[in-house]
């Protein structure tokens, strides 16, 4: 039964994981904050993270 469940789950995973991605994509805008951390990825997350911080959205310390 178990392996049924999981068999089913991912072929229908076309039905049910696009809506789950599209409730975890945030359109606002980035809004000022105490730091800016790229917490995981490559060196594009820390280009953009420094583009953040170079645009205002950090506070120094």
């Amino acid at each position: 039964m178990t392996v049924v469940s999981i068999v089913a789950l991912l072929a229908a995973h076309p039905l049910w994981l696009p809506p789950i991605g599209a409730f975890l994509i945030v359109s606002e805008p980035p809004v000022p904050s105490d730091a800016v951390a790229p917490l995981a990825g490559d060196s594009r997350r820390v280009a953009a993270a420094a583009a953040l911080w170079g645009r205002g959205f950090g506070r120094g310390g």
